[in-house]
C-alpha cells in the first residue's frame, strides 16, 4: 500500500513491387493490395512473426520511411502524399520516393527528426503506440498525423515524445516538422486469444452514480470518469511495453528484445472495456459513514471472485474507488485507498481512491494539457494524492503512476526500492512527456536519465532488477 530488433533491409526490384506485395499479403492469407488496406484477422504471435517476417523480406519492398517537402503534401488519409507526381507509400509510373524499411530517402533533413525507440515496419500487439526521439531544432512542436488526425507534441531539448492510437495492420504515420514530412510505418497485430487479462473497473455503492468530486461546472458524470479509466489502461499498457524493454535492455546488455506487456481486456468497438463494481448491500452513503478503504479493498476482491461473468482466476483487476470521497461541507476525506494484492498467477486487485481522476485526461487530445496543468488541487473537492506537489498535473501523475503500482502488486510483485514498484510510481508523467512545469513556472526538460525522478548519473531503470525476473515469468506478461 502507498501511504497518502534490428530489421533487415530488402528491396525488390522496382518492376515486381506491386506483384510481389500483392503474392506475399496474399500467401499470408491478409486481404487488401497494399499497406494501407491491409485488413489483419488476429494471429497467434508465432504467426504474427512469421508475417512479419514476410511483410519486411517481400511484402514491403519500398517503405514510407521518406522524407518529403512539405508543400503540396497531402495528408496520409487522402490516400497518401504526392511529391512531383509521386506516391510516398508506393510505387507510381515515372519515379518514386519510397525506401525500404530503416532507409531513409534524399539527404536533405536528413536528422530533422530522429525516432529513437521505434523501427519502420516494427510489429507491436498494443494498440498505443509510443514514439520518441531526437530532432534537430531545440523547441517547438511536432505534428503528428494518422488516418486524418493531428495532434502536436512539444521538442524540449531537442526532445520529442508522442502517443499514436493504431489500428489492426499497417499504420502510416506521419511527423511533421518545419516544413517537412516524415513517415514511418507500424503494424499493430492484436494477439490471439491471450490467456491472461488486466480487467479495468470503477468501484461504488449498490447507489453509486460515478460522478466524480469536482468543482461546480466542471464535467464529472460515470462517462467522463470511464473515459478517464479507459486512456489510463491504453497509457498503463504502452508504459509497461516501452520501459520494462528499456530495463530489461541495459540489465542485460542486449538490444532488440520484444514489447512484452500486459493484455487489455477489449470490447467490440476495440476499446478497454470499464466494469461497474457496485457493493451488493452497502449504499454510496453507508460505504461512506464506513470510511474504511481497506475494507473497500476487500469488498472488490469479493465482488470479483463471485461474479460468473469472467475467469477471475485468470485476471488481474485493476481501478478506481469512487467511494473515496471529500466531503465538501467538512472537507473530511473519506474511505481512501491505495492497495494492491494477489497471486502471481491471477486473480489479484489493485485499487486506489477515485478522487483525483478528474485531474487524468480523458482522451489523447487531452494529454499534453493535463500533464501541464499548474492548476493547485482543491481540497474542498479532492484529496491532494501529488505526493506534495500540489498541482493538477502532479496529481495526474501521482495517481496514474500509483493506481498502476498497486495494480502490479495484485500480481504478487512487492515493493521495489526504485522503479515503478517504490514512490518513483510519482513520475510517470516523465516518460510520456518531455518537459516538466516547475514550480517558479519555468519548464524542466526531461531526459531519459531523469524519467524516475533520479540524478541523471544515477540512471534508475523503471523495472528495478529484483521485479524483472518476476514480472518475466508472469503469465500477464505477454
Amino acid at each position: 500500500s502507498r501511504a497518502s530488433d534490428s530489421r533487415s533491409k530488402h528491396a525488390l526490384p522496382s518492376t515486381s513491387m506491386a506483384s510481389e506485395r500483392a503474392r506475399c499479403l496474399a500467401a499470408a492469407g491478409i486481404g487488401g493490395a497494399g499497406p494501407a488496406s491491409a485488413g489483419f484477422a488476429k494471429v497467434s504471435r508465432q504467426a504474427a512473426a512469421t508475417i512479419v517476417a514476410w511483410m519486411i523480406g517481400g511484402c514491403t519492398p519500398r517503405g514510407t520511411l521518406g522524407i518529403v517537402e512539405d508543400k503540396g503534401v497531402a495528408s496520409l488519409s487522402e490516400g497518401g502524399a504526392t511529391e512531383g507526381g509521386a506516391l510516398v507509400d508506393g510505387a507510381t509510373e515515372g519515379r518514386t520516393t519510397d525506401v525500404a524499411c530503416n532507409d531513409l530517402a534524399g539527404a536533405a533533413s536528413l536528422h530533422l527528426l530522429e525516432p529513437t525507440n521505434v523501427t519502420d515496419c516494427e510489429l507491436i500487439h498494443y494498440p498505443l503506440a509510443f514514439i520518441a526521439g531526437q530532432a534537430n531544432v531545440e523547441q517547438g512542436d511536432v505534428a503528428v498525423e494518422l488516418g486524418g488526425t493531428v495532434r502536436s507534441w512539444p521538442i524540449v531539448s531537442h526532445r520529442f515524445k508522442a502517443l499514436v492510437m493504431l489500428s489492426p495492420g499497417y499504420n502510416h504515420v506521419r511527423f511533421q516538422l518545419d516544413g517537412v514530412a516524415k513517415d514511418l510505418r507500424i503494424v499493430y497485430q492484436p494477439l490471439e486469444n491471450p490467456t491472461h487479462l488486466v480487467r479495468l473497473f470503477l468501484y461504488m455503492g449498490s447507489d453509486g452514480t460515478g460522478m466524480l468530486d469536482t468543482p461546480p461546472g466542471v464535467p464529472n458524470s460515470l462517462a467522463d470518469a470511464i473515459a478517464r479509466l479507459k486512456n489510463d489502461g491504453l497509457m498503463w499498457q504502452t508504459f509497461f511495453a516501452e520501459a520494462f524493454r528499456r530495463s530489461r535492455e541495459r540489465q542485460t546488455g542486449q538490444t532488440g528484445l520484444e514489447k512484452k506487456t500486459i493484455v487489455l481486456e477489449l470490447g467490440s468497438d476495440a476499446q478497454p472495456v470499464v466494469h461497474l463494481l457496485r457493493h451488493d448491500t452497502m449504499t454510496q452513503a453507508d460505504l461512506w459513514n464506513r470510511d474504511d478503504g481497506l475494507a473497500d479493498w476487500n469488498d472488490v476482491v469479493r465482488l470479483v471472485n463471485r461474479q460468473t461473468e469472467w475467469d477471475a482466476g485468470q485476471s488481474l483487476h485493476i481501478g478506481f474507488s469512487l467511494v473515496s470521497h471529500v466531503d465538501p461541507a467538512t472537507m473530511a476525506y473519506k474511505a481512501g485507498v491505495c492497495l494492491g494484492g494477489g497471486a502471481p498467477e491471477g486473480g489479484g486487485v489493485g485499487m486506489c481512491e477515485g478522487s483525483n481522476l478528474i485531474a487524468h485526461s480523458p482522451t489523447l487530445d487531452e494529454v499534453v494539457a493535463r500533464f501541464s496543468d499548474p492548476a493547485p488541487v482543491d481540497n474542498m473537492y479532492n484529496v491532494d494524492d501529488s505526493q506534495d506537489r500540489k498541482t493538477h498535473w502532479a496529481a495526474y501523475a501521482t495517481t496514474l503512476g500509483c493506481g498502476f503500482e498497486e495494480g502490479l502488486q495484485g500480481l504478487g510483485v512487492a515493493h521495489a526500492a526504485t522503479g515503478i514498484m517504490s514512490s518513483d510510481c510519482g513520475a510517470m508523467n516523465r516518460f510520456f512527456m518531455a518537459l516538466e512545469p516547475r514550480p517558479d513556472q519555468t519548464i524542466l526538460p526531461i531526459s531519459q536519465g531523469i524519467e524516475t525522478g533520479h540524478s541523471e548519473t544515477e540512471q534508475i531503470d523503471w523495472f528495478h532488477p529484483d521485479t524483472v525476473a518476476l514480472f518475466e515469468a508472469s503469465p500477464f506478461v505477454q
